[in-house]
C-alpha cells in the first residue's frame, strides 16, 4: 500500500506542477535545512566575493548595492554581509536592524559550496522526476535573507517553476495569471498594486511547507517585517534548450580558446598562426565571391562542429544526470584523499556514472565532475562495482582499480573522494 508521501507526490507531480500555484502541507516534507550548516554557506559565500560577480544581491532600504550586474558596489556592501563573528541568522539580522530598517540579500547557487544542501535538494527533487521526469534543462537555488516588506524589483515572473522552501520564519507570496498582466501592464515592475488584490492569489509557507508556483506565473514577495531565510529551488523549464547549450557547453570553451589567443594578441607578441589575413575579395565579381567561403569562416564552423559531435553531447548529458540537473555542481573538495587504511560508504541511488567515448576513452561522472581514462574490461568491473556496492574498504578499491598505473590510480581515487562518490564511513581496525 502507498504511503501518504508517496502518494502526495504522484498527485502533485500530475496535477499541479506546471500548472498551478500551490502550499503543501508540513507533512510532505520529510528532510529539515540545517540552518547553521546553512548559514556558515552564506558566510563563505559572501566572503569570496569579487567585483563583477553576479552571485550575491544584496538591497538596502531603496538602494540596490548588488544587483546582479555585476556592476554593484561590493565594498560598500561588505558591511553588510553575514560574518563569522555573527554565529547565526537571528544574530546577523539583530546586527542589520542595527545598521538599516529593511533588507534583503540574495545568494545565488548556494550549493556550489554546499554539499549537503545539494543532497537535500536531489532527495527532494527525486519523487518528482521519478513521477514526472525530470525538467527541461537546468536547476539553481537562490536564497532569500532579510525583513524586507516586498521585492525590490517589483511584480516580476520567472522562466523557471520554483519551490519557495522556508528555513526561518515565515514566507508569502501573491500571484496574478499572465492573462490579467496583459491586461494591466502597468503591474509589471511595480510594488504598488493595491487596485489589483482582489484580482491576485495570496499564499504562505512556514518552515516544513513549501509554496510552488509555475513558471511565468506573475509574483511578488510579501511580509509584515518580519525576519524570514528562504530557498528558492528553481527548475528551468525550456521549450528549446539551445540557449543551454550554447552557455554552458560551447561558450566556455570558445571563450578559453579566445582568451588564450588575446594573451599573446594584447602582450604585442603574436605569433604567425595569429598574424590576420585578408579574405579574398573581388569587386568585380561579388557573385564569385559568395560562392567562396572564408578561411575563417569555414574553421570555426568545423571547430563548432567538433564542439558539437556526439561525444560532446554524451558527455554533457553525462553532467547534466550527474548533477541532478544543477547548472552549477558542488565543487571538488580537493582536501579529501584516498586512503587504504579507511571504510567508505558509497551512495548506490545517486552512483557514478559513465559513458565510453568513441576514441576508447572511458568518462566518469560524479556529482557534475569528469574523470577519464583508457578502457578496459578490468576499468568496466571497477566501476560497476564501485556504482553498486554501498560499502567498500580502502583495500577493496585498491584491488579492483590495480591495473591502473600508479599515477592515475591514485588521481582517480582521489577524485572519487573529491567528489563525494566515496564518503568516509570509518577507519579500519588495523589503523
Amino acid at each position: 500500500m502507498k504511503n501518504q508521501h508517496t502518494r502526495f507526490w504522484e498527485y502533485f507531480s500530475k496535477e499541479i506542477y506546471g500548472k498551478e500555484v500551490f502550499t503543501s502541507s508540513q507533512e510532505n516534507l520529510t528532510l529539515e535545512i540545517d540552518q547553521q550548516t546553512l548559514f556558515e554557506t552564506v558566510v563563505k559565500y559572501c566572503e569570496d566575493i569579487r567585483d563583477g560577480q553576479w552571485g550575491v544581491r544584496l538591497y538596502v532600504g531603496d538602494e540596490a548595492l548588488l544587483d546582479g550586474s555585476g556592476l554593484g558596489r561590493v565594498e560598500a556592501a561588505k558591511q553588510y554581509f553575514p560574518n563569522k563573528n555573527d554565529g547565526s541568522f537571528e544574530k546577523y539580522h539583530k546586527r542589520m536592524t542595527s545598521l538599516c530598517e529593511e533588507y534583503c540579500l540574495i545568494i545565488n547557487d548556494p550549493e556550489r559550496i554546499d554539499y549537503k544542501l545539494f543532497q537535500w535538494c536531489r532527495s527532494f527533487l527525486t519523487p518528482l522526476f521519478k513521477n514526472h521526469g525530470m525538467n527541461n534543462i537546468g536547476i539553481y537555488n537562490a536564497l532569500f535573507v532579510g525583513n524586507y516588506r516586498k521585492t525590490n524589483f517589483g511584480v516580476h515572473f520567472d522562466a523557471e517553476s520554483v519551490f519557495q522552501i522556508p528555513v526561518i520564519g515565515q514566507k508569502s507570496m501573491r500571484f496574478w495569471s499572465a492573462e490579467y498582466i496583459r491586461e494591466n501592464p502597468e503591474l509589471v515592475d511595480s510594488t504598488e498594486y493595491e487596485d489589483h488584490l482582489k484580482n491576485s492569489v495570496h499564499l504562505s509557507s512556514e518552515p516544513g511547507d513549501f509554496t510552488y508556483w509555475p513558471k511565468k506565473a506573475w509574483h511578488i514577495a510579501e511580509s509584515d517585517g518580519e525576519f524570514s531565510v528562504a530557498m528558492a529551488l528553481s527548475l528551468q523549464e525550456y521549450s528549446d534548450i539551445t540557449p543551454y547549450i550554447v552557455n554552458n557547453l560551447l561558450l566556455p570553451q570558445l571563450k578559453n580558446s579566445r582568451e588564450i589567443h588575446d594573451q599573446f594578441e594584447l602582450d604585442g607578441r603574436p605569433g604567425d598562426d595569429l598574424q590576420v589575413k585578408g579574405i579574398p575579395f573581388d569587386a568585380k565579381n561579388l557573385e564569385e565571391t559568395a560562392t567562396q567561403i572564408p578561411e575563417t569562416v569555414d574553421k570555426i564552423f568545423s571547430k563548432l562542429q567538433a564542439l558539437t559531435g556526439s561525444d560532446q553531447a554524451k558527455t554533457l548529458w553525462l553532467k547534466i544526470l550527474s548533477s541532478f540537473g544543477f547548472t552549477t555542481p558542488p565543487e571538488l573538495d580537493t582536501s579529501m584523499k584516498f586512503s587504504p587504511k579507511n571504510i567508505y560508504h558509497i551512495d548506490i541511488k545517486y552512483p557514478v556514472l559513465t559513458h565510453l567515448l568513441s576514441d576508447n576513452t572511458r568518462l566518469v561522472a560524479s556529482n557534475g565532475h569528469f574523470f577519464q581514462f583508457t578502457d578496459s574490461p578490468e576499468t568496466q568491473v571497477m566501476i560497476n562495482t564501485i556504482a553498486t556496492t554501498s560499502t567498500l574498504s580502502g583495500n577493496e578499491i585498491l584491488l579492483l582499480s590495480e591495473h591502473l598505473d600508479a599515477e592515475t590510480r591514485q588521481a582517480f581515487l582521489d577524485f572519487l573522494c573529491a567528489s563525494r562518490a566515496l564518503s568516509f564511513a570509518s577507519a579500519t581496525s588495523a589503523q
